[in-house]
């Protein structure tokens, strides 16, 4: 029992440098894991935001063709419909 006391008092400072790199190693990895899961929930986000945007632009352009531009074009086109 008195030789790992010797050991512990003689070696206090690495051990304490040592826990102390350890303590820092977990904390940068629990970080990492943190940013990882973030950065999945926004690249789905920004996934669904440009799948949006990408049915808004079709969406303008259909209503951009199919919207008449004078009220002759709508006469035809109503009577087209007949």
């Amino acid at each position: 029992m008195t030789q790992y006391i010797n050991y512990l008092s003689n070696n206090i400072k690495t051990l304490g440098i040592y826990g102390t790199l350890l303590i820092i190693l977990f904390y940068i990895i629990y970080k990492i894991k943190n940013m990882y899961e973030e950065n999945n929930s926004l690249h789905k986000i920004v996934k669904e935001q440009n799948n949006n945007i990408r049915i808004q632009k079709n969406l303008l352009n259909v209503t951009q063709i199919t919207k008449p531009d004078s009220i002759g074009n709508n006469f035809k086109r109503m009577r087209s419909k007949k």
